[in-house]
Order: C-alpha cells, then sequence, then structure tokens
C-alpha cells in the first residue's frame, strides 16, 4: 500500500513494516514516522480535535500530527513512533516477568509516577483518556519509560471520549460518562496490578 505522509511524502507500508494491529487500524512504522490506517477511514478524527490533543505537554503521549492518504483520501495518523522494543504495561504484571526482566520494585514505582505525571499533564489540556488499560501503555525496554498510544479517541475540550475498558472502568459510574475522574480510577486499577501483579477486583 503507497501512503502519502509528512509534506507529501509516500511510503510503502505492508507487512515488512507492520508493528502492530487491533481491532479497528493497522500500524507500521515508516521513515521513523508511525503510520495508523484505519480498518475504517470513516472513523478518522476531525482536525479540530487532533489540534486539541496536540496541546497536551508531553512527549511521551504518541498523539496524531497530521493525516496520512491514500491518494487524496485520509485513510489514518501519522504519529510519532513508540520504542520498537516496547512492552505492553500488562507484560509487566506476572511477577515471573519482572524478575526475568530484572524489573524490581522501584522501577515498578518510578512507572506507576511516570504515568501519574503523564495524566497530571493530560487533564491539564482539558484532556481525559478513558480507554486507559493495559494495552494503552507501552514501556520502554531500555529505561523503562511509558508511552500513551491509542490517543485519537481521547476525550478533548471539544469533542466525547467513545470508548472505555471494562477492565479498568469504575462499575458505579454510568458508561461511556469520561472524565478525570474515571482517569484516576483506572489509573489506580493498573498501579495495583503493577504493584501485585493481580487485578483489584
Amino acid at each position: 500500500m503507497r501512503i502519502k505522509i509528512d509534506s507529501g511524502q509516500t511510503v510503502t507500508l505492508g507487512p515488512h513494516n507492520q508493528v502492530g494491529q487491533g481491532a479497528n487500524a493497522v500500524v507500521h512504522i515508516a521513515s521513523g514516522r508511525a503510520v495508523k490506517v484505519l480498518n475504517d477511514p470513516a472513523k478518522l478524527v476531525a482536525q479540530a480535535r487532533l489540534d486539541e490533543l496536540n496541546a497536551i505537554d508531553d512527549p511521551h503521549v504518541l498523539r496524531p500530527i497530521s493525516y496520512a492518504y491514500a491518494g487524496r483520501t485520509p485513510v489514518g495518523y501519522v504519529l510519532p513512533a513508540a520504542p520498537a522494543d516496547a512492552w505492553t504495561l500488562c507484560g509487566l504484571f506476572p511477577p515471573g516477568f519482572r524478575t526475568r526482566e530484572r524489573i524490581d520494585l522501584d522501577t515498578v514505582g518510578e512507572i506507576a509516577c511516570a504515568m501519574r505525571l503523564t495524566l497530571t499533564k493530560i487533564h491539564t489540556a482539558n484532556c481525559a483518556v478513558g480507554d486507559l488499560n493495559e494495552y494503552n501503555v507501552l514501556i520502554d525496554r531500555a529505561d523503562r519509560v511509558p508511552y500513551w498510544i491509542d490517543t485519537d479517541p481521547w476525550r478533548t475540550p471539544s469533542f466525547p471520549c467513545t470508548t472505555y475498558s471494562e477492565s479498568t472502568w469504575d462499575v458505579h459510574t454510568p458508561h461511556g460518562l469520561v472524565s478525570p475522574a474515571t482517569d484516576w480510577f483506572a489509573f489506580a486499577v493498573l498501579a495495583f496490578q503493577l504493584w501485585t501483579g493481580l487485578h483489584p477486583y
């Protein structure tokens, strides 16, 4: 697939540079950038939403920079690339994995503190994650820094969030009522799992 990215540059996407696939999109790395191609381009979010996401002042939030085009049709996003060897956050939950990778409790605390700091910056920009779960945070294998992905559906000042995760959602909150409070609840669930390897409920 030939895709046009920044400043009209054209790149070829295929199995050779695919790095991830979810229910709604496929992610490739090309020319040092991530290119997220949606299965249904009609679900691309508005430019105004991208502008509001880019008000988040944290380089670890991997938000869309621009659209990716097939011809003249936008089909996805261009984003900063996550570290190539990153783990998903849930990979750190099993104690055996942490032992094998020499991730001690001090490092777990540093990861949790870094996540807390980034979440505070997200809320300072009047945004909220909504779908904060164990798959949407990646941990750099080298320096143990968390990166936040799948940011395009986040709540922004002008746009609601349309996604959330059952595994980290407060069951006492109506589904879809995303706010900083629901983010902090999800953060507490993930922090508990980081520390103990167990889901709290």
